[in-house]
This record gives structure tokens, sequence and C-alpha cells, in this order.
């Protein structure tokens, strides 16, 4: 979970200091050895590898390739944004659902038009 907090650290720094291209590629690997450290290696792989992630995969390493090779961070990082949109897409439901128990801003998540938007966009259905 560390590098996972430590690559969020450095995604927002990043933004925040103009697509700094150093920062962004330090959350990028601190992610990717995050992800293997908390599931594994071969989880991580067949992760990226799923038939209905590989559009996200696709893009997500994309946009590192971008980053680092072609120096174009302003390019890179919204292909990196798209990519990870849509491998973890499917965990938007559970993600609102949660929110919604929030003591402060739950009762403004609970709104059927918001409930019916996430599931839209998450390409479930309906959740629970």
């Amino acid at each position: 979970m560390g590098f996972l907090t430590v690559s969020l650290l450095l995604f927002i720094l990043g933004v925040m200091f103009f697509l700094d291209r150093a920062l962004l590629v330090m959350g990028n690997l601190s992610f990717l050895i995050g992800l293997c450290l908390l599931i594994g290696v071969k989880s991580t792989l067949s992760f990226f590898l799923k038939k209905g992630k590989i559009k996200g995969s696709i893009f997500f390493f994309l946009g590192f390739f971008v980053i680092v090779f072609l120096r174009l961070s302003i390019v890179g990082f919204p292909l990196q944004i798209y990519g990870l949109f849509q491998m973890f897409k499917s965990f938007l439901p559970f993600l609102y659902d949660s929110a919604t128990k929030l003591p402060f801003i739950g009762r403004y998540l609970r709104n059927p038009q918001l409930k019916k938007m996430v599931d839209e966009v998450s390409a479930k259905g309906p959740s629970v």
C-alpha cells in the first residue's frame, strides 16, 4: 500500500507542477511496483491482459511510453488517465455506494440521477 500511496502523491505533485515529467514517471513506476507487491506479479500481468481491460492497458502504457521516451507529458498524461479510467470503470459503482455512506457528503450523493449516471458510465448495469 505504501508504493500505491506514494504513486498517488507523485501523480498529484506532477499535476500541480504543470505535468512535471520526472514526477509522473516516478508515480508510474511506484504504481506498477505497488500493484505487483500488493497482488503479485502474475496477478498484475493477468489484470493488465484481461480481455475487458486490454484497451485501458494499451492507453496506459502508450501514455507511459509517450511521457518517458517522447517527453510529451501533456499528451501522455491524458492517455494514462483515460487508460486508468477504462481499467477501473467497473469499480465505480462500489466507490459510489461507499461514498454515499460517508457522514457529510453522502446525503448529497444519494441522488437517483447521479446513481444512474454512475451505472451508465461503468457500463455494468444497476448496482445494488
